[in-house]
């Protein structure tokens, strides 16, 4: 995926030599335990350098996506994606993630929107000038897609209880890489 300088994307997805994420973050003690492997074998070199051009409350958010070859079975539609957030808190006062909002696309148009409290089973406080990163993962019927959403935050000093979302700008999911062939 790349944007341009108006923040759009274009539909390239990214695709790396090592294709393992820092580390991948499940919702069950099942999904963990399948993918133990992966949590073995990462690379400690995962590049995040997309990013939510319009920055909310001075949050921004960079996105980075891998296909997992080893973990995806196209003969039965099975394609695994990981994606790493780090999300940069530029402004002088803390926040804490409260929740996530995904809206998730495949290549069929196939529109599925997953909520939840916090993420990775967290909800972290992030102090000015400091950055929280995580990885996850998404499964996909198709060989491509993409995925974006909200994370609702607020900030939490005195000053303010009111709560605000930062968008995650659209990325891709794509078997086909971008070309550079590195993280």
């Amino acid at each position: 995926m790349t944007f341009t300088k108006d923040g759009l994307e274009s539909p390239v997805a990214l695709k790396s030599k090592s294709e393992h994420p820092t580390s991948i973050c499940y919702f069950s003690f099942n999904s963990v335990l399948f993918s133990l492997s992966i949590l073995l074998t990462l690379d400690r070199h995962f590049i995040l350098d997309y990013c939510n051009f319009s920055p909310s409350q001075g949050v921004r958010v960079q996105v980075r996506s891998v296909y997992v070859d080893g973990r995806s079975q196209p003969l039965k539609e099975q394609y695994f994606f990981a994606y790493r957030i780090r999300i940069t808190n530029n402004s002088s006062r803390p926040v804490q993630l409260l929740k996530r909002h995904w809206i998730i696309t495949d290549a069929k148009g196939k529109t599925e929107h997953v909520w939840g409290s916090g993420v990775i089973g967290e909800q972290p406080v992030i102090l000015p000038d400091t950055h929280f990163e995580y990885t996850s993962a998404c499964p996909l019927r198709t060989s491509s897609g993409r995925m974006e959403g909200d994370f609702e935050m607020k900030h939490i000093d005195k000053a303010s209880t009111s709560t605000f979302n930062v968008a995650i700008a659209p990325f891709s999911l794509s078997t086909l890489g971008d070309g550079t062939d590195s993280l």
